[in-house]
């Protein structure tokens, strides 16, 4: 009989305990809800209003971010070139101010795309070698670092070419029909001679061993640079069996 008095006791102390984190429980959900009502819910209405009236009296909104874009990307498939204005393409991170650098001074200014992709239409460049980099400057005003440098130099000049060997208007008969065509041109310079590419060595001197046909032979030969101007001479020979 005791010990079911105890047990009794013991179960009422519980289901006791049980009430008053039950009834605990509500008052804090009801204080919580309260909070949230009247003080929670002005003070995100006032947030959304402060920030409206900074948007629309122009002022900046500070965002936090203050890690700078990664450095753009310069692409350009040539070193080279006779054209003294040229497009340039690249990549920075989508939507940033990209600005580009000529020769240790800023030359041009554009925004990324939103894929990232960008491009300066309108570069002039100088006589000689143009060193070209760039960075990005994202919304929040962080610069990212300078990219790396390419070169690319500006030459209209065409290179210089001779034909030393034939003489223009030369005749040849018999076993003559094989000739060499020899000449001197810029060491750095492209040969062809009637198409086919020719070796011009380190002192820009060109061999090339040509076979005639009965009649008239014309002979073009043409010297290409590294910026793509050209320089053509033009021989004449003739070949009798």
């Amino acid at each position: 009989m005791t010990n079911k008095r105890i047990s009794s006791r013991l179960q009422r102390i519980e289901d006791r305990k049980n009430t008053q984190q039950t009834i605990l429980f509500i008052f804090l959900s009801i204080g919580f809800i309260l909070i949230l009502i009247f003080i929670g819910l002005p003070l995100f209405v006032k947030g959304v209003v402060f920030l409206g009236d900074m948007r629309s009296s122009g002022q900046t909104i500070q965002t936090g971010d203050t890690f700078p874009p990664a450095p753009p990307k310069l692409d350009a498939d040539f070193e080279a070139t006779n054209s003294a204005i040229i497009k340039l393409t690249g990549y920075a991170e989508p939507e940033s101010t990209v600005t580009l650098i000529k020769n240790n001074d800023k030359a041009d200014e554009t925004v990324a795309d939103d894929d990232g992709s960008f491009s300066f239409d309108q570069i002039k460049l100088m006589g000689g070698t143009n060193r070209l980099s760039a960075y990005a400057t994202d919304a929040a005003g962080n610069k990212s670092n300078t990219s790396s440098e390419i070169t690319i130099a500006y030459d209209n000049k065409a290179p210089e070419l001779t034909i030393t060997n034939p003489e223009d208007g030369a005749h040849f008969y018999d076993e003559d029909n094989e000739i060499v065509i020899a000449g001197e041109t810029d060491k750095d310079a492209n040969v062809t001679v009637n198409g086919y590419v020719v070796v011009v060595d380190t002192e820009g001197n060109y061999v090339k061993r040509f076979t005639l046909q009965e009649g008239e032979n014309i002979i073009d030969v043409v010297a290409t640079d590294e910026a793509g101007n050209k320089t053509t001479k033009t021989v004449k020979v003739n070949y009798t069996r």
